[in-house]
């Protein structure tokens, strides 16, 4: 069984974790020219949802902008992070200024989120699987180690689920259109026939 598993750890050596600095950059560059942009992925990505330390700092610091109501642009963030005595860190302003200048557009932010997100989650995943591994070799009792191992991975998982909520305003709306579009439509159906009149009456059809 050891063996197995060191033979299975070999293949990874050397490699990289899961991720994708271009997403990352795309990223704070679509924030920085467009600020708005926080809003479509701020509940979606963490500060360790990127992988790049300087990304990482610079991604912290527009969220103390942001806390301190200030505005979000290649100068606000260069000067707070001077301030920070981090400005160098994280590449100086001709990275800064790199990543405004080389965004083509901000329309796609949020999908580059998702790939930034998903990254950080198999980095996650794969960080976890490494502490189950070393738990399941100590002599902790069998249960303790289970009940760690599912909080661990539940804990992973609600990262995704979170993104993918979706606000009771959005449902309510769509909820009551398709009441009101049921409602004006009483005699049509709404969904695909089963061949069985009453059937089709009661349910509008398959949905």
């Amino acid at each position: 069984m050891g063996t197995n598993i060191a033979v299975r750890d070999e293949k990874f050596i050397g490699k990289l974790p899961p991720q994708s600095i271009e997403a990352e950059e795309a990223i704070l560059g679509a924030i920085l020219t467009n600020p708005s942009c926080i809003n479509k992925i701020v509940d979606m990505l963490k500060v360790n949802s990127f992988y790049k330390p300087a990304n990482k700092i610079i991604y912290q610091t527009i969220l103390d902008l942001i806390r301190e109501n200030s505005a979000i642009d290649i100068v606000t963030v260069s000067e707070k992070l001077k301030e920070l005595d981090k400005l160098e860190q994280v590449g100086g302003r001709i990275y800064i200024n790199e990543l405004a200048m080389n965004v083509v557009t901000t329309a796609n932010v949020e999908y580059y989120a998702k790939i930034v997100q998903e990254k950080a989650i198999k980095r996650n995943l794969i960080n976890a699987g490494s502490e189950i591994v070393t738990m399941s070799y100590e002599s902790n009792s069998i249960d303790e180690t289970l009940d760690t191992a599912q909080k661990m991975i539940f804990s992973i998982a609600q990262q995704k689920v979170t993104s993918d909520l979706v606000h009771v305003k959005d449902i309510v709306t769509t909820t009551y259109q398709k009441i009101e579009e049921r409602f004006n439509n009483r005699d049509e159906l709404l969904g695909y026939t089963t061949g069985f009149y009453d059937l089709d009456k009661m349910m509008s059809g398959l949905q």
